[in-house]
């Protein structure tokens, strides 16, 4: 795997190209990706964060919710509020081979384990990772 630093106000390690490495920052409380760092976090008052470690993205895990996009399977499901962005779009992203997942955290602030996006737009991670639908990649979780 190749990493490159970002540049942006976050030092974080990025996504780079296709089958390199997803980064959840937990006490920086970002997701680095393709170059971009969005807001992030883990876990709520009643549920335990993520825990550190490398977590598979299968091929094909993504899933949307509000809308149809081509490409993507559309699942009501994900048409919760609790899986859209401020402007109202839902989308999930399977995580390892539970229930994890990527997602913006629109309910309630908190998850159930997951990573909730806190950006108010979360379109551009969808896209970025709808690009490289047909890939697997690795998320790495840490403190």
């Amino acid at each position: 795997m190749k990493y490159l630093i970002c540049p942006s106000v976050f030092v974080s390690v990025c996504f780079c190209a296709h089958g390199e490495d997803i980064i959840f920052d937990k006490s920086e409380k970002t997701l680095s990706a393709f170059g971009k760092v969005w807001k992030a976090h883990s876990g709520s008052k009643n549920h335990p964060e993520i825990k550190n470690g490398t977590y598979k993205i299968p091929k094909k895990s993504l899933m949307v919710g509000t809308e149809k996009v081509s490409g993507v399977p559309q699942d009501d499901k994900y048409k919760a509020k609790s899986y859209q962005d401020s402007k109202g779009f839902g989308w999930f992203c399977w995580v390892g081979s539970g229930n994890l997942g990527i997602h913006p955290d629109g309910g309630p602030s908190g998850t159930e384990g997951c990573i909730g996006l806190l950006n108010e737009d979360t379109r551009d991670l969808f896209d970025a990772l709808r690009k490289v639908y047909n890939d697997e990649h690795s998320l790495i979780v840490r403190d």
